[in-house]
């Protein structure tokens, strides 16, 4: 009695692979559960990856940091979680200002996809794509990383500083990542151009972390 059971399991399971070739789908009709799983097949639909290259991002610093008295200090509490979001011809971030959750737990139910209070501006794109063989990750900026660059902003204020989030991937860990500079923009002479300063002439990064570290600190 085992071995016909254990045939007509393998009857069933050899059916089922079978209907999945033929089909493209898989049908299943469990007791009180019904559901279907369609697959698109055949020479219109590429089963290769694309390679879709990323942009370098700019943000004023002091809508970064929502701040609206241009003579106000940084906040060296905030932190700050970023999603990626692919629009028609770009790849952008778009994100959240967080205190520390041990502060105000509630703060975290405005994690929405609507609503969004930073947004970072695609200006042209990199040499750094993402696609087969990467992570693709949240960005998070927390203060306790920040604390260098705030202090080196504070010194540059008065320079109207820009940030420029330019994507880098690690060829160890395979994760997306962002190098970001506070920058100036002086219109070249003659109106050739734009040249951007490096007002700190220092580097800092993003840190791509899991989703449930997007809110860890």
């Amino acid at each position: 009695m085992k071995n016909l059971f254990a045939s007509m399991k393998f009857l069933f399971l050899g059916l089922l692979v079978l209907s999945f070739t033929a089909y493209g789908q898989i049908k299943q009709t469990t007791p009180g559960v019904i559901g279907t799983i369609a697959f698109k097949s055949g020479a219109a639909v590429s089963q290769k990856i694309p390679l879709i290259y990323l942009d370098t991002l700019q943000i004023g610093v002091d809508v970064l940091f929502n701040l609206q008295d241009p003579q106000k200090k940084l906040d060296k509490d905030i932190n700050f979680v970023f999603e990626f979001y692919v629009k028609d011809d770009a790849v952008t971030l778009h994100g959240w200002r967080f205190k520390r959750a041990s502060r105000n737990v509630n703060q975290f139910r405005k994690f929405t996809p609507d609503s969004s209070d930073v947004f970072l501006t695609p200006i042209g794109k990199s040499s750094v794509a993402i696609g087969p063989d990467t992570y693709v990750n949240n960005q998070v900026f927390y203060a306790k990383d920040m604390k260098t660059m705030i202090q080196d902003i504070e010194k540059v204020r008065d320079r109207g500083p820009q940030l420029l989030f330019i994507p880098t991937k690690d060829p160890v860990t395979k994760r997306i990542r962002y190098n970001v500079l506070v920058v100036s923009f002086i219109s070249a002479s003659g109106g050739t151009g734009t040249i951007i300063e490096n007002l700190t002439g220092a580097t800092y990064q993003t840190n791509p972390s899991p989703p449930h570290q997007s809110t860890d600190n």
